[in-house]
């Protein structure tokens, strides 16, 4: 049993790996059912992937703080704007992967648009690891409240002056890139950042396209989990090092088996007094004065 420990130990180790380093990619619709996010709460861990799929007519995912929902966070992140406005289609959007750098404390954001009335206020806002809507989570914070909040702020000047380029790094998340396409077709800075650019679209047909920003989703579809490989590249690193370790494990059993066999016929052959030197050096005596 004792021989086979270190094999069960790598074993375990592989399992523990190939678990821990799998990571989900959780999708946000952005803007679908009007100025909304679907769902507007997800939960993920250190270097889960939120990705935000930007099929509204033109909106941002902008961080906030808990106590100001609308009002960019200082040193938070935001995607510039993007939607179909903008870049992208329905079919093919522009999309946005923010990824988990802290999960100890919760992430809010809001939609920084204005047109045609503030998204935020109407209640666009989201947020990660804020524990289910209606309960307080361990920061004594709950999303509910955040949303009563996001309704009732006013619109500050802060507000009415969107960031004027994208903002990759947040506090607890951060992004590589700005909003682009699946195809790889990366949006320019000026049309994804620029909300001047954004509004004069926005302007002409988000007040007959885009739903009432006051008006509820449909429904709140579950998030959109699916692992990418690095769970899978790591697995099968640490299987290949586990099938060596067992064939190396395999080899040194066989080379001791056969010195304890070669130690016990020459115990046996010492016993009739012949004499000759094996192959492992050993000296035996015996009548023969040869191996038998």
């Amino acid at each position: 049993m004792l021989s086979r420990l270190p094999l069960l130990l790598l074993l375990h180790l592989s399992f523990l790996l190939d678990v821990r380093y799998a990571v989900n990619i959780i999708t946000v619709i952005v803007g679908d059912n009007g100025s909304f996010y679907t769902p507007n709460i997800a939960a993920g861990a250190i270097g889960d992937i939120i990705n935000f799929r930007f099929t509204g007519q033109a909106n941002s995912v902008t961080q906030s703080n808990y106590s100001q929902p609308c009002v960019p966070m200082p040193g938070g992140f935001h995607s510039g704007f993007a939607g179909i406005n903008i870049g992208g289609t329905l079919d093919n959007p522009m999309e946005w992967n923010l990824t988990i750098t802290d999960d100890s404390a919760p992430i809010w954001y809001h939609c920084s648009a204005i047109i045609p009335v503030p998204h935020c206020q109407g209640g666009m806002v989201g947020a990660i690891n804020a524990g289910p809507s209606s309960a307080l989570n361990a920061h004594n914070q709950s999303f509910d409240n955040f949303m009563v909040a996001a309704k009732a702020a006013p619109v500050l000047p802060a507000e009415a002056t969107p960031l004027a380029t994208a903002v990759l790094t947040g506090v607890g998340a951060m992004a590589t890139a700005t909003p682009m396409v699946r195809a790889g077709s990366v949006v320019s800075s000026s049309s994804a950042s620029s909300p001047t650019s954004s509004s004069s679209a926005v302007s002409s047909s988000t007040s007959s396209a885009t739903p009432s920003p006051t008006s509820q989703p449909a429904s709140s579809p579950e998030p959109t989990t699916r692992k990418i490989s690095i769970g899978t590249i790591i697995g099968g690193v640490v299987g290949g090092v586990v099938a060596l370790a067992v064939i190396f494990f395999l080899l040194v059993l066989l080379v001791r088996s056969k010195r304890r066999a070669r130690r016990l016929y020459a115990e046996r052959m010492s016993a009739d007094g012949s004499s000759w030197l094996s192959t492992d050096g050993f000296k035996i005596t015996g009548p023969l004065g040869r191996p038998r």
